[in-house]
């Protein structure tokens, strides 16, 4: 089964994430240096100059990760971010997205099965047969 994460498949990697802050008329040194580190941090940094179609469906939706942040979004809305990622990426993925939230004072909202990832997050609204059964607040 192949990924798109509604990708553009004829732009490389680079150019997907960096084509909303060029539209925004982000300098061009700015969104290549952003979208670099967002490539490094999600470990595809070698993969700048692919295609979309060569990569694999977790090298998608990690590419697909890195354009939703590139635009330094207000409210990160993510269903399922890290469903074809391994245990580690899939830390490091949550980890990068709670760092966003917290250094730019942005909302994430991340719907989600995967139990590990509970930790990231400061509620928890646990639904089941479309009622909500549990809540939880950390301090």
């Amino acid at each position: 089964m192949k990924f798109c994460y509604f990708l553009i498949p004829f732009l490389n990697v680079e150019e997907n994430i960096t084509l909303l802050p060029q539209l925004n008329g982000v300098s061009k040194f700015e969104y290549t240096k952003k979208a670099n580190e967002l490539l490094n941090y999600l470990g595809i940094e070698d993969k700048n100059k692919y295609m979309i179609g060569s990569l694999s469906g977790g090298q998608s939706q990690r590419v697909a990760i890195a354009r939703s942040l590139a635009n330094n979004p207000q409210i990160i809305l993510a269903d399922e971010p890290t469903a074809a990622l391994d245990k580690e990426r899939a830390i490091s993925v949550m980890e990068l997205l709670r760092k966003i939230a917290k250094e730019q004072k942005v909302a994430m909202i991340v719907v989600t099965h995967d139990d590990r990832l509970l930790p990231f997050f400061d509620s928890v609204l646990n639904i089941e047969d479309g009622h909500l059964t549990k809540k939880i607040i950390k301090a």
